[in-house]
């Protein structure tokens, strides 16, 4: 029930945005989601040193450097950091892109905030991903996760459907994407606390009743009613944020 982009090119990298490029919200729903999810990530954001694991097609990076002095962006894809270059550039902004596998990366120095969008729920071993994250955090650093979430109220609708047998079941676009699991706020909140961090603070982001597909035509005072009643029931929302820190 929950869409992945699409990050299929229509011509060579940096020479055109790729089919999802969420700069528009009439070509993608997406537009909203990048957007509402910075609007509250901003607000935990430390900004001394940014370290962005995954930027997609650059929409995040960019925004995120509003809020920083330094930023660092791994992402395994050469695509991504090409389109993300040429992002930047187009936009006069700088930032320390490494095409790498995150398990890889070996910082220099360690990080006030680590940014993760819509990553941990591909990751095959996330607890043993998160430690080593850990690592690269300040003593009081904050790690930022995003991800979808399990009991939305679009994988409820799901259910009851017949499209899904339970919320937390993988469907086709769940497995086309890559998806090791679907996260609830227990089941996310079980792997920091194993992977040595203390959740500081959680929220819901945005009450999904349909698919992007549907809702892209919808005029953003409705878009802004569904983000201020999300966060009344946080748990319903389509996705969820946590800043966690490492244990003391």
């Amino acid at each position: 029930m929950h869409e992945e982009p699409d990050v299929s090119t229509s011509g060579q990298p940096g020479k055109s945005l790729p089919k999802f490029a969420p700069d528009d919200p009439a070509h993608d729903f997406d537009y909203w989601f990048v957007r509402l999810n910075m609007e509250i990530v901003g607000n935990f954001i430390q900004g001394r040193r940014i370290l962005e694991l995954g930027c997609f097609a650059g929409l995040s990076t960019l925004l995120l450097l509003d809020h920083c002095e330094d930023m660092t962006v791994v992402d395994l894809s050469e695509e991504n950091i090409s389109l993300t270059r040429q992002r930047l550039k187009d936009a006069g902004r700088e930032a320390n892109l490494i095409c790498d596998r995150w398990e890889n990366f070996n910082p220099t120095g360690q990080f006030s905030d680590i940014m993760m969008w819509r990553g941990l729920e591909h990751v095959v071993d996330p607890v043993t991903l998160l430690k080593q994250i850990r690592g690269w955090l300040e003593p009081r650093g904050r790690l930022h996760i995003v991800v979808p979430n399990a009991l939305s109220l679009h994988r409820r609708i799901g259910v009851q459907m017949g499209m899904l047998s339970d919320v937390h079941d993988l469907n086709e676009r769940d497995h086309a994407a890559g998806h090791q699991r679907v996260y609830d706020r227990s089941l996310l909140t079980r792997h920091l606390n194993e992977a040595g961090y203390d959740v500081a603070h959680w929220e819901g982001i945005f009450l999904k009743p349909l698919s992007n597909d549907q809702m892209k035509a919808w005029g953003e005072p409705l878009i802004r009613a569904l983000y201020a009643v999300g966060r009344e029931i946080p748990d319903y929302c389509a996705e969820l944020y946590i800043c966690a820190q490492p244990a003391a």
